[in-house]
């Protein structure tokens, strides 16, 4: 299931336990961390999570005073991740990638490479 392409805006801490700003710059109320899930509940004020740009993106829970937003530190790094993975520059670095592990392949299935007599000590096996 992939992670929301917003998370990648949010700044975190060093340990994951503090949400410090979101991408438009607003500052959170208060903090929460829960150890158990490894979560944070960030409180942000309600008129700048209603007035944000990206208030269909963050899904934020509208409460009288504040928006609720519960990320974690693996969902904020998996964003950054896919962010990563449509870069064009890793597109090319998959299709080497996949070049590499082709020949691999073939050398394995139609070559039998493995089943090759073999002089000497130690005999090559591709893994």
């Amino acid at each position: 299931m992939p992670v929301p392409d917003i998370c990648a805006d949010f700044e975190i801490s060093e340990g994951g336990e503090q949400i410090l700003q979101h991408s438009v710059g607003y500052k959170p109320l208060r903090r929460k961390y829960s150890s158990a899930s490894n979560q944070v509940k960030t409180y942000f004020p309600n008129d700048s999570c209603s007035q944000c740009p990206h208030f269909e993106h963050c899904h934020p829970k509208l409460r009288k005073y504040s928006g609720l937003i519960v990320l974690s530190h693996s969902a904020i790094g998996c964003a950054n991740q896919q962010r990563l993975i449509t870069a064009e520059d890793f597109q090319h670095w998959r299709r080497v990638r996949n070049g590499v592990e082709a020949v691999l392949s073939i050398l394995h299935n139609c070559y039998y490479v493995d089943e090759m007599p073999v002089r000497g000590k130690i005999p090559s096996k591709f893994f």
